[in-house]
């Protein structure tokens, strides 16, 4: 599990030392599809009020935004 470098994370990041994101790190497939988006590769974790996205590949899970769950997310936040 890695913070990719285009990271968006609109919280404190006291509030990601969470249990959400060890099970992340141990079962990456973990959680949902993102409902706003079509993609397979695209998953998020609610911990709290906050959506933690990430992107699965087949050997790494790269945290792509950590946001709160009132804010929208666009394509572009996903942008390669």
């Amino acid at each position: 599990m890695y913070w990719t470098p285009s990271s968006s994370v609109t919280i404190p990041y006291t509030a990601l030392e969470s249990a959400a994101l060890e099970r992340l790190a141990e079962f990456p497939g973990s959680g949902r599809r993102v409902p706003e988006f079509e993609r397979s590769d695209l998953r998020e974790i609610i911990h709290q009020q906050f959506r933690i996205v990430n992107r699965v590949g087949a050997d790494h899970v790269g945290i792509l935004t950590v946001r709160h769950s009132l804010l929208r997310l666009d394509e572009s936040d996903f942008a390669d």
